[in-house]
């Protein structure tokens, strides 16, 4: 990750949260770990979440399932859950939305309008290319 995007989501935190600011180490140990190529960085006074944009080969093989909450999950659950999360479980009254682009160093606060449609985009993407797998299997 870029040296100033860190900086700035520390900039943030700092203004921003007023408890959990450990959310910070989190987001950061999630970076280091996964690599991604962006992210919806969402931030409020009582911490920190991410929309992930799921890359393919990180989700489980068609048909498998993998632990997930309190059961279990395929690969279309976990994308689709991220979205309707997104859509349904922040606000920008109280929320700020990030897109995070680490590898290029995109640091751009956006509207929340802005950030579903990026999701919804992405997953329809990924819906597509699981249908054309599935094609092309049968």
């Amino acid at each position: 990750m870029k040296r100033p995007i860190e900086l700035k989501m520390r900039f943030v935190v700092n203004w921003t949260l007023r408890h959990y600011h450990s959310d910070l180490k989190h987001d950061f140990a999630f970076i280091q770990m996964y690599d991604p190529d962006r992210f919806i960085w969402i931030t409020h006074e009582c911490g920190t979440h991410f929309a992930r944009f799921w890359k393919s080969e990180e989700l489980p093989e068609s048909g498998k399932s993998v632990p997930y909450l309190f059961g279990t999950a395929t690969r279309e659950r976990l994308v689709d859950n991220e979205l309707e999360a997104l859509r349904n479980c922040f606000n920008e009254a109280v929320h700020d939305f990030y897109l995070i682009e680490p590898k290029i160093g995109t640091f751009r606060k956006i509207r929340q309008k802005e950030a579903v449609a990026m999701l919804e985009e992405h997953t329809e993407n990924l819906h597509k290319l699981w249908q054309e797998e599935k094609r092309n299997v049968a």
